[in-house]
């Protein structure tokens, strides 16, 4: 997945906090298991968790460590084009069975090894490893191979992106509760009509934010969230988005979010209305976030969420755990 494309998605609470239920809640089961000591503890080691799983897996059948080792790279490689959590929180539960069915296996090699055979698991072994290792090769080609593919593209997007033309907009400093300030501004005087009664009125615009390391103080990440207000919570049209933003090394250029936004009113076919009203930063740090709407927006073949730092062309896709440790 791109650095410099969107991020998975995460809802945010509305200004009231409330938030609709079909949209952006997920099931109580799943959020206490999310914030369980447990859960936790294994932060970060999935892949390996997977890994061992597949191994054991191996050792009874190298075809069912191959069908195991698919599942799990459909099931990783999915979450890539979603985003939100909620479109994917179902994946924790074959995880954990997953993991549960590892140690079930690995309690049955246990008991091989205590009634002498040991010599039969030696082999099984050394035929699974071969097998999970001939799986990680492929994954890894293949990866390659999508980059090589990708990033050219990517590159291209994002380069037309920053080199577009952009008109300065006069945000309006609304302070709310909870130490946060709204740079409100109404952006869709000029934006592009989309649809029509039947389907709902939608307008479009992208808007860029820059966000200026020099004026922000002592930080390296700066919070901010892309505001919607909906007129009604039962429709489900709040498409508010939280970041953090990476804020680039001072004197260097500005951190430049780029943000596809829309105005939607449903109102004539019974439905409500959402749209964008402004971006909500930590109070003190207006100075150091701009505004800007993009002229032309309907010239990109494809709007997305796209964060560009200064080095964003040498880190034009998410490094895996395991390459970040080769770098260290």
């Amino acid at each position: 997945m791109y650095s410099a494309v969107p991020q998975n998605g995460t809802a945010v609470v509305p200004s009231s906090g409330r938030r609709p239920a079909s949209a952006t809640a997920e099931p109580k089961s799943v959020s206490l298991m999310r914030s369980s000591g447990l859960m936790k503890m294994f932060d970060g080691a999935g892949p390996w968790l997977m890994a061992a799983v597949v191994l054991l897996i191996g050792m009874e059948s190298a075809w069912y460590a191959v069908v195991a080792g698919v599942l799990l790279w459909i099931w990783a490689a999915y979450p890539a084009i979603e985003f939100q959590w909620r479109h994917i929180f179902q994946f924790e539960f074959p995880v954990l069975g997953a993991v549960a069915l590892g140690c079930t296996l690995l309690w049955g090699q246990v008991g091989r090894l205590r009634a002498g055979a040991s010599g039969e698991i030696s082999k099984k072994t050394a035929r699974s490893l071969a097998t999970v290792a001939g799986l990680v090769g492929f994954v890894g080609v293949a990866v390659l191979i999508a980059r090589m593919v990708q990033v050219p593209r990517a590159k291209a997007l994002l380069v037309s992106y920053a080199n577009t033309s952009l008109d300065p907009l006069t945000p309006t400093a609304i302070p709310l509760a909870e130490g946060t300030v709204r740079l409100s501004a109404d952006v869709f005087g000029s934006a592009v009509p989309i649809g029509n009664v039947r389907t709902g009125r939608v307008q479009t615009t992208m808007i860029a934010a820059d966000f200026e390391a020099d004026r922000c103080g002592q930080k390296w990440l700066l919070d901010a969230t892309f505001r919607y207000e909906e007129s009604d919570p039962r429709f489900a049209l709040d498409f508010s988005r939280q970041m953090t933003v990476p804020l680039s090394p001072a004197g260097g250029a500005p951190t430049r979010v780029f943000f596809p936004a829309y105005s939607v009113d449903r109102s004539e076919t019974g439905g409500g209305r959402s749209r964008f009203v402004g971006v909500d930063i930590p109070a003190g740090s207006e100075s150091c976030v701009r505004l800007w709407q993009v002229r032309n927006p309907e010239s990109f073949p494809l709007l997305l969420t796209a964060t560009l730092t200064s080095d964003w062309q040498d880190k034009l896709y998410q490094r895996l755990p395991i390459e970040q440790a080769l770098r260290r």
